[in-house]
């Protein structure tokens, strides 16, 4: 089986829509194989694109750190399994996936989309919730 990753530098991208790149990674009999990268620059947040791409590919199932709601949409209704909440280096988190030892985290968030590129990426208050935008798991208390 295949699977897609979000990169950046290494990692998992913990925002979906902004990933210019996407690991590749044939899983099989508990071992993950080398990640092969895609270039996905030219449909950063284009989800239906996206989805198209990962399928092309041969993908089955994407790992994903954060992703909103619509982007995760798409991809479930062209038929990929999404796992969220996955963290560190793709070359692991392959590897853990492939172990079956990866649970979904409940990165699928409700926040529409945040330009990022102004966003400190910290805490937030948002009408008494604190959350934690693209740092492993989702919180709220």
């Amino acid at each position: 089986m295949k699977i897609a990753i979000p990169e950046e530098n290494g990692y998992v991208n913990q925002h979906f829509g902004h990933s210019q790149s996407f690991a590749v990674v044939e899983v099989a009999d508990g071992r993950a194989g080398a990640p092969r990268l895609i270039d996905s620059s030219s449909l950063q947040h284009q989800h239906e694109g996206l989805a198209g791409l990962l399928r092309r590919e041969g993908v089955q199932t994407v790992v994903v750190g954060g992703i909103g709601r619509p982007a995760a949409a798409a991809l479930i209704e062209a038929g990929l399994e999404v796992v969220s909440g996955a963290q560190g280096p793709i070359a692991e988190v392959a590897q853990t996936f492939a172990e079956g030892k990866l649970q979904d985290q409940g990165g699928i968030h409700d926040h529409g989309h945040h330009d990022y590129d102004h966003h400190d990426h910290g805490h937030h208050d948002h009408y008494g919730h604190d959350h934690l935008h693209g740092h492993g798991p989702h919180y709220h208390e």
